[in-house]
């Protein structure tokens, strides 16, 4: 081979490996935040291409929840199957939320919905704390502590 040759084989290799390094990579700054008056907006908006994702307990979720949420548990994603919940696939937004803004299970659960491939996952950082404390709607038995 000449020199040339060495060369565009060089640069081809390295343009290969940095395409290849460039897969998603999920992390706590790559996570968008949503506010729960966007949120509401939104649900208001397009209730059906919209998906509020729960990551609290089935009891706090039966209490009360964003209207329309799904509870989904961070140990049913985990294991061998790779597929993101049926609930949120082909939604145009997911939007994750647990019980207050440290709430390291929605943050855990926001980064697993993303590495599945779902489009437009957003944390709503507040929380369901937050939603409450703006007085928007909710689902549930009403028996909210």
């Amino acid at each position: 081979m000449t020199t040339s040759h060495h060369g565009i084989r060089a640069l081809v290799l390295l343009l290969a490996a940095v395409l290849v390094g460039c897969g998603t990579t999920v992390s706590d700054r790559t996570i968008l935040d949503i506010s729960p008056a966007e949120v509401a907006e939104r649900l208001a908006k397009s209730p059906k291409k919209v998906v509020a994702v729960d990551a609290r307990g089935a009891e706090a979720f039966g209490k009360g929840h964003l209207p329309g949420a799904v509870r989904v548990s961070l140990g049913a994603l985990g294991g061998d199957d790779q597929r993101a919940p049926d609930s949120v696939r082909g939604k145009s937004l997911v939007v994750v939320y647990g019980a207050d803004p440290g709430s390291v299970s929605a943050i855990a659960l926001t980064k697993r919905l993303m590495s599945l491939g779902v489009n437009d996952v957003r944390l709503m950082r507040a929380g369901f704390l937050g939603w409450r404390r703006q007085s928007f709607s909710v689902e549930g038995t009403g028996a909210i502590d």
